[in-house]
């Protein structure tokens, strides 16, 4: 399926914004394509039905461009009413799975739906260091937390004894 930013994409979202606004009523989605994918797992080729996009998580950016128009752009000619996004640039921004792309998933067990669940995209080796970075990060702040509770019960103790 074309696709206004980047390669060709399986299925995705397609996001109009207001150049340097994030608000949503300045902005216009629409999914594109079809959910239901096949993947290669290594062992077997089976059917996968992803959720909506705006639930995948992914380490890369999503790709961007901001244009002047939106003219000859696929799927956004369903946008009738761009004049509700103000006068140009716009950016269009697309989350999207391409064919061979890498995806980490949970499925349901054997006979469910293939429905998947908790999507990431990318490769996992990529994905577990980029978790455990996370959750390392982590560790420093709970720490000065923890500092802070015991100083302000210490300083409530104080305040109260007067």
């Amino acid at each position: 399926m074309e696709s206004p930013v980047g390669e060709p994409f399986l299925y995705g979202e397609v996001r109009v914004t207001k150049g340097g606004s994030r608000a949503i009523d300045q902005a216009w989605t629409t999914v594109v394509g079809s959910a239901a994918i096949e993947v290669d797992t290594g062992e077997r080729r089976m059917p996968l039905r992803l959720p909506h996009p705006e639930g995948w998580r992914r380490i890369d950016p999503v790709e961007h461009r901001e244009v002047q128009s939106l003219e000859g752009l696929p799927h956004l000619d369903a946008l009738d009413d761009v004049d509700r996004l103000g006068p140009p640039p716009y950016v269009v921004v697309v989350t999207a799975v391409r064919a061979g792309d890498p995806i980490v998933a949970r499925v349901g067990s054997e006979g469910s739906d293939g429905e998947a669940r908790d999507v990431h995209l990318g490769e996992r080796a990529e994905l577990e260091a980029w978790i455990a970075a996370r959750e390392s990060g982590r560790w420093p702040i709970v720490g000065l937390l923890g500092i802070m509770a015991i100083v302000s019960l210490a300083l409530g103790v104080r305040g109260l004894r007067g």
